[in-house]
């Protein structure tokens, strides 16, 4: 047959063996659990989506190539624009914390950032010790010193992340930072 693996057409046979796969799933599955996200890494690789009894969905991969199996768990999904958390062999991505009070100055924004972070991590089954790195985005870099006591009140000296300040023109009315951060979890004893 022409075109076939048989006749060693490179690759042919992942993308008939992708046909094949795709044909199992109609396009409304794809749409109505977010997408069926496939990922060329090494070889032919596809995430299935699965929502669990927990409520959250997670990624199975399989590969040709053996790659293994690739768990990605996203928590705390925000206006359908993305997810706060998400989770990739026990290290956990967070997104943009903000605060909650925009009339606060510098320090209160930052403890109430900082607070929330902690929250988010105790929630996850982690902590502030856990913390690897953080990126903070600032409206006034001037304010830097505030943010740094702050900062100081939350994390011990023995445990303190990897950290950077960015100075930005505008995060939103009344916002003075915004944290990412990445932290560890723990394993489960």
């Amino acid at each position: 047959m022409p075109g076939s693996c048989a006749q060693g057409r490179p690759g042919e046979h992942k993308r008939a063996t992708l046909r094949s796969f795709l044909h199992l799933f109609p396009m409304p599955y794809w749409t109505a659990f977010g997408s069926l996200r496939l990922i060329l890494r090494s070889g032919l690789v596809w995430n299935l989506c699965k929502r669990h009894r927990d409520g959250n969905v997670r990624y199975a991969a399989h590969s040709h190539s053996n790659i293994g199996l690739i768990m990605i768990q996203r928590v705390l999904p925000y206006e359908g624009l993305l997810h706060e958390v998400v989770e990739h062999d026990g290290v956990l991505y967070i997104g943009g914390i903000v605060p909650e009070d925009t009339s606060l100055d510098m320090s209160g924004q930052a403890n109430d950032v900082l607070g929330q972070l902690a929250q988010l991590l105790k929630r996850l089954g982690s902590d502030l010790a856990n913390v690897l790195q953080v990126t903070i985005y600032m409206t006034n870099l001037k304010e830097k010193s505030e943010f740094n006591a702050a900062w100081k009140a939350h994390f011990a000296a023995a445990h303190l992340p990897a950290r950077a300040a960015i100075g930005v023109a505008d995060l939103g009315p009344g916002v003075k930072l915004e944290m990412t951060a990445i932290a560890a979890r723990p394993p489960q004893a």
